[in-house]
């Protein structure tokens, strides 16, 4: 696995055309879905939330999902943890009476960490959910998805956070998510509207019509 992730990187730095084709979002547009669709929605009470395990074959992943957990057991007020089913598993996508994707739609930011590999399918589902992506490396979002969104764009609408600080636990992220929120309302406020603007095009659309509605849901 570590030769992998070094080779991954090297391919990244080396060839500027190799990009990662996303993973099938849980949200997908046909004229059966009516409005308001899930990023529109403003009642959004949770400061910041995890989806996911603390599972992962490389260590550091490992490492720094058990510092997020453990973050927002610090935090109860502010962050909620959730797995995607039971003991952790993608057995079941109900948990504890919620789906999980309700959390991220009911949330402001959400962590996006590393797991065996630097993407995953997290940080399309919960844009889709229109929170904002709080990431640990540049490979889970704006290097490697830069088909869908360019590089700029992706810097504008994410989070991204160094990952050692994090995993050894002398930066608190669910306390510097806080402080942003309350110091600049302004600036999260911007990030969710640009959300909302192109958040079409991280979707497959059934009826052939994305292009038409991507533009509608921003009025």
């Amino acid at each position: 696995l570590h030769t992998a992730y070094r080779r991954q990187r090297q391919m990244c730095i080396r060839d500027s055309y190799w990009h990662a084709t996303p993973f099938p979002a849980d949200f997908h547009w046909t004229k059966e879905v009516k409005r308001p669709f899930p990023w529109e929605n403003t009642d959004r009470p949770i400061i910041v939330s995890y989806t996911g395990s603390t599972r992962s074959y490389y260590n550091p992943s490992r490492r720094l999902r058990g510092s997020l957990v453990h973050y927002c057991g610090l935090h109860p007020d502010d962050c909620v943890h959730s797995s995607y089913g039971l003991n952790g598993t993608r057995h079941s996508f109900k948990v504890d009476g919620h789906r999980p994707l309700q959390i991220s739609q009911h949330s402001i930011f959400c962590f996006q960490p590393i797991g065996d590999l630097m993407t995953r399918k997290g940080l399309f589902n919960s844009i889709l959910q229109g929170c904002i992506p709080v990431v640990f490396e540049s490979l889970t979002a704006r290097v490697m998805y830069t088909w869908h969104w360019e590089e700029a764009f992706w810097k504008e609408v994410s989070i991204e956070y160094s990952l050692h600080p994090v995993a050894h636990r002398y930066f608190d992220p669910v306390k510097a998510l806080k402080e942003l929120v309350t110091t600049k309302p302004e600036q999260v406020a911007h990030m969710q509207a640009l959300i909302r603007s192109r958040v079409f095009e991280l979707q497959y659309g059934l009826d052939g019509l994305e292009e038409t509605y991507q533009h509608a849901s921003a009025l």
